[in-house]
């Protein structure tokens, strides 16, 4: 069979565009990418998300919740720290529009403000992610359990049955060393109790003396110390440690210009 020169030419012309277009690689769906961290205040500020701060050990352990309140997924940058506030009672049940949290009960400013760190630790997600990144489905809620102290010594403990609100840090205290204490806990290199320790002599002023003068009622039973001797002095090496580092990064924001 002959095959004219023309014919010959179109046959060839369409192999090589059939192989051109099999050869290019398909276009992802922008669907499919993950979503753009954002900062968890800024989510918040945003209305993308809702932060519930419920403390399930006084002032010791919380709960986080986070309510993706958008209809694509969400993916929040944790902070290092954060502060958590009672807000004044609004009566019966509280949380996220009906999920979590308990009664709101007594009055604002009995209950202690809290602290506690997030930082990279934590990581995943529901659906897993980097360091420091907390990922959420759309309209779904995601939960962290986090370390805390407290940050008024003196007051009430903090309890599940008085709603907070979860702030920036600088917005419950802005004395030097106690950003860096909680990130320290949240990283696992203190424990609450030396943490705690550091923070009520940081924020709130406390002696060392009167530290170590704190005791635990036992009913019954003669009061026991509150804190024992290697924590005491654990604490205060943990507090020279913060203040240095207090005093290196206000060097470093102000050689910046800005605290990233």
């Amino acid at each position: 069979m002959r095959i004219s020169l023309a014919s010959f030419a179109g046959l060839l012309a369409a192999a090589l565009c059939a192989t051109s277009w099999a050869a290019t690689p398909p276009v992802e769906s922008k669907s499919a990418s993950a979503p753009a961290p954002i900062g968890m205040f800024e989510a918040m500020k945003a209305g993308q998300v809702e932060v519930q701060y419920i403390p399930i050990d006084e002032s010791r352990q919380a709960k986080l919740l986070f309510k993706n309140k958008t209809k694509e997924p969400l993916s929040l940058k944790l902070p290092a720290n954060f502060g958590a506030a009672p807000i004044l009672a609004q009566g019966g049940l509280g949380g996220l529009g009906g999920i979590g949290g308990g009664q709101q009960g007594g009055q604002q400013g009995q209950n202690q403000q809290a602290g506690g760190g997030i930082g990279g630790q934590q990581g995943g997600g529901q659906q897993g992610g980097g360091a420091g990144l907390f990922n959420i489905a759309p309209e779904k809620v995601g939960e962290l359990v986090v370390a805390t102290v407290c940050l008024e010594h003196g007051k009430l403990e903090p309890s599940k049955y008085v709603a907070y609100e979860v702030k920036p840090l600088s917005e419950c205290t802005t004395k030097p060393g106690v950003a860096e204490a909680l990130a320290l806990l949240a990283d696992g290199k203190t424990n609450q109790k030396v943490a705690q320790a550091a923070v009520w002599h940081l924020a709130n002023g406390l002696t060392w003396d009167q530290l170590a003068a704190k005791k635990v009622n036992r009913v019954g039973r003669a009061d026991t110390a509150y804190y024992e001797v290697n924590e005491l002095q654990a604490a205060m090496e943990l507090t020279k440690h913060v203040e240095k580092l207090a005093k290196a990064n206000a060097k470093a924001i102000t050689t910046t210009g800005s605290s990233e």
